[in-house]
């Protein structure tokens, strides 16, 4: 629980004790993708001077997170979050002969306003708009003609987070949430340029 209530405390930032109506926590868990560039990684390698390249890349994987927030007005939330945003893995063969493979590892802190309505009792729909302060770790493997000027590099920054979602109550006390959000700009040109990455989720919200 110590780690929900570091969020809750960072949730608290945004949104000052005396407007809160409601406290709540939670975790979650399910896919991540990401968009690697595969067409600029080629172009980077012919600056190099390799006369063809082909990268191929493996983009799927699994996110976790844990979240903390408060309801301010009936409608609308701040929440802070922790998540892991999965891993990215390329490859790219070139000729002269050699291969360069980079495997990027991601996660994120952020915070989100998050607007909703309620169609039905129980049922809630929202959306949400925030910023998140990013962690991209790669590591590069090569063979052949491909000589690395280093073999690992970090990237902070702050990414734009969106995202959409549902929340049910299958108790006063229980929540079930499902959410689609995108973290835009992680990582960097060493890595293989920028990229998004798209997570879609399923957790358990609780009150407290």
């Amino acid at each position: 629980m110590k780690s929900l209530r570091i969020l809750a405390v960072a949730a608290a930032t945004l949104a000052a004790p005396a407007f809160a109506q409601s406290w709540y926590a939670g975790v979650s868990a399910g896919a991540s993708r990401s968009e690697v560039d595969s067409g600029r990684i080629d172009a980077d390698l012919a600056g190099l001077g390799f006369l063809t390249s082909s990268t191929t890349s493996d983009t799927s994987g699994s996110t976790w997170r844990i979240f903390a927030g408060a309801r301010i007005l009936p409608w609308l939330d701040v929440e802070a979050y922790y998540a892991d945003l999965g891993k990215t893995n390329w490859d790219s063969a070139v000729t002269p002969p050699g291969t360069l493979s980079a495997r990027i590892e991601s996660k994120a802190f952020g915070a989100t306003a998050i607007a909703s309505l309620a169609p039905v009792e129980r049922l809630r729909l929202f959306a949400k708009l925030g910023v998140a302060s990013t962690d991209a770790d790669a590591s590069f493997s090569a063979s052949g003609f491909v000589e690395l000027a280093q073999g690992s590099t970090s990237k902070r920054q702050t990414s734009a987070v969106y995202g959409v979602g549902a929340q049910y109550a299958i108790t006063p006390r229980v929540s079930l949430r499902a959410e689609y959000d995108v973290h835009d700009k992680v990582g960097s040109d060493e890595m293989g340029g920028r990229f998004r990455v798209q997570s879609a989720t399923l957790g358990l919200v609780l009150p407290f």
